[in-house]
């Protein structure tokens, strides 16, 4: 006889296919705080891009460059992205685990790093367009 036990946010039956469950339910888990991992990391470095393009003039107020907005914005919709991949990737994750079908994703990795290889370099572009006017 199988018993049920509460997992937020899923229903884990215990027997012999408990052991495989939480195994997969954990590591579901552990994805969904990778990516969410890596959204941090670029907004943080967003905000540093931000914090330190930014210039005093005489009047003594502060602006922040054209191209540190630009770059700063692309790492911003950069994360945001893997945010709402990592959400919608887990939910789906975890409605298949508990019908126990495969819960392999080949195409939103690929897709994530095309994204993140455009923005960084749209930040190598900006930063090299900006040495060039700058000089």
């Amino acid at each position: 006889e199988r018993t049920k036990v509460t997992c937020w946010p899923c229903v884990v039956k215990r027997g012999k296919d408990s052991k495989e469950n939480n195994k997969n339910y954990f590591a579901n888990e552990r994805t969904f705080i990778h990516w969410l991992n890596m959204a941090v990391t670029l907004g943080s470095i967003s905000s540093a891009l931000v914090a330190f393009g930014r210039s005093e003039d005489a009047a003594g107020i502060y602006t922040v460059s054209i191209e540190a907005q630009i770059m700063a914005g692309c790492l911003v919709i950069t994360g945001s992205t893997f945010t709402i991949y990592a959400m919608n990737t887990f939910y789906w994750r975890l409605s298949h685990i508990k019908e126990h079908a495969t819960v392999d994703d080949p195409i939103g990795p690929l897709v994530l790093a095309g994204v993140l290889v455009v923005a960084l370099v749209t930040v190598m572009l900006e930063g090299i367009f900006k040495m060039n006017t700058d000089t």
